[in-house]
């Protein structure tokens, strides 16, 4: 895909309507998985992992996880600004991690989850927006993008 039409399918995923779209969960993820590798080291081998819980009687998967800073990072994509998170939560618990990334049309966030059905560990999430999928590359988090009244 060449850049102009890489610009189009941007568009649409971010300015788009679900009716625009028909689509639109599947093209987001697959926009995250191509922003993902179009940042990571160009020296490095691009392996974007994905999860399916494969328990009988279970449906739930993980779109992405990828090594940063030496550690395991789940990445969630979703292409609205609302969705559940179960199949994250539910990866995080099983693999023991602390931290997770979202992607979706919400703004700069971090939520913190303390989990009741692992002995209330407690789970950072940061969110992204699909937009700057390159600050998972970069030092810049979220935190520091903050104002000194907490607004970004």
């Amino acid at each position: 895909m060449d850049l102009g039409g890489a610009r189009q399918l941007t568009e649409q995923i971010l300015a788009g309507t679900a009716e625009d779209l028909v689509n639109k969960g599947g093209l987001a993820e697959m926009m995250l998985g191509w922003e993902l590798v179009k940042y990571n080291n160009p020296r490095s081998q691009h392996e974007l992992y994905y999860w399916e819980n494969t328990a009988e009687g279970t449906r739930s998967e993980m779109d992405y996880i990828i090594t940063r800073d030496l550690k395991v990072l789940p990445i969630e994509c979703k292409a609205g600004v609302s969705g559940k998170m179960k199949s994250l939560y539910e990866f995080m618990r099983q693999k023991h991690l602390t931290d997770a990334t979202r992607c979706s049309l919400e703004n700069f966030a971090e939520l913190e989850y303390i989990d009741k059905k692992d002995n209330d560990a407690v789970r950072h999430v940061q969110i992204c927006p699909l937009f700057a999928i390159s600050n998972l590359y970069s030092s810049t988090s979220a935190k520091q993008l903050k104002t000194d009244d907490g607004a970004l």
